[in-house]
């Protein structure tokens, strides 16, 4: 009879406990995805990575909550959902206003030492010396 009792009291306590460390661990994880993919987008480099990050860890994390909580889950979709849509607008407009020397130079400052902060360049590459020689001499 002690023994029915403590494993009446003690179970929904255990799994209750189990299920809080669970979704502060998820909580934590997505925060940190979110942040690391944002982090990626203001640097302008490695956009491909964090979209894989996304990819990856964002339906292990869905899945593991929708096991837990449905409800929660549901919420957490929304938000998923809605940052995705912001992340995948951002880059669109990047890749549209930056599209014809946007990639060039993001290079060329990582070479001279730059990170490309901004979220585009600041004026448009001048030519490089060999074009410039070329057009001279024409």
């Amino acid at each position: 009879v002690v023994i029915c009792i403590d494993v009446v009291i003690a179970m929904p306590i255990l799994i209750g406990a189990i299920v809080v460390v669970c979704i502060i661990v998820v909580s934590v994880l997505l925060i940190i995805c979110i942040i690391v993919v944002i982090a990626l987008l203001i640097i302008g480099i490695f956009v491909i990575i964090a979209l894989f990050i996304i990819v990856i860890a964002l339906p292990i994390i869905i899945i593991v909550i929708a096991l837990l909580f449905p409800a929660v889950a549901i919420v957490i979709l929304c938000v998923i959902v809605v940052t995705m849509l912001v992340i995948i607008i951002v880059i669109v407009i990047r890749r549209v206003k930056g599209s014809q020397w946007g990639y060039n130079c993001v290079r060329s400052r990582l070479e001279t030492g730059q990170l490309a902060l901004s979220t585009g360049c600041d004026s448009q590459p001048s030519l490089p010396s060999d074009y410039v020689t070329i057009l001279s001499l024409k």
